[in-house]
């Protein structure tokens, strides 16, 4: 066999025997990706994690921006990608569960208006935000706090959610007991 003939056929065989080795590759980079046809857009890694784990398209909504770099309040740039109802930051100096931040929407959109937040008055009243007077029957929870305010809800393994009401004012509310077992944090 003539040597050009020798070596097309040894870089043909090579050619065939490792394509299956770099399309395996291939597959496993992009198993880590989520894509959604309603807006041709992917998550993937660490937001997709934190985006899957903490409610997924009814709390997030759809990815309307790819991931790409942000400037964040600090200035530092980060990246981050946009979703119908939140902006979700990767700050890697963190470690998880804190590495994925969430946008601050309401500051950025008042900034577009040229509004500093700062120079809202403080909150003076409305519902207290600290102690509140609670019952517990099997799993259900009523309580009061503030002057007026009432609560309904249900625990559920370490998980209080229901309903508030408050000076002709209404909502709903979900809190995790906190680590020290005796209160929930949670809005």
């Amino acid at each position: 066999m003539h040597y050009p003939l020798r070596l097309f056929v040894a870089l043909l065989a090579s050619l065939i025997l490792l394509t299956p080795l770099a399309l395996r590759g291939t597959a496993h980079a992009q198993s880590d990706q989520r894509c959604f046809a309603e807006t041709n857009l992917c998550i993937s890694g660490r937001l997709r994690q934190f985006y899957e784990q903490n409610g997924d398209v009814p709390v997030f909504g759809l990815p309307i921006s790819p991931q790409g770099p942000y400037t964040a309040d600090n200035g530092q740039v980060v990246q981050a990608q946009w979703f119908e109802h939140q902006r979700l930051e990767l700050h890697p100096e963190n470690a998880p569960p804190y590495d994925v931040e969430l946008g601050r929407l309401g500051v950025d959109r008042l900034a577009q208006e040229g509004i500093d937040w700062f120079m809202f008055p403080p909150f003076d009243g409305g519902p207290s935000c600290g102690r509140m007077r609670i019952a517990l029957d099997h799993n259900d929870v009523s309580g009061s706090f503030g002057n007026g305010g009432s609560i309904d809800g249900t625990v559920s393994g370490n998980t209080l959610s229901g309903t508030w009401s408050y000076n002709g004012g209404n909502g709903s509310f979900s809190a995790t007991l906190a680590p020290d077992g005796q209160s929930f944090v949670g809005t």
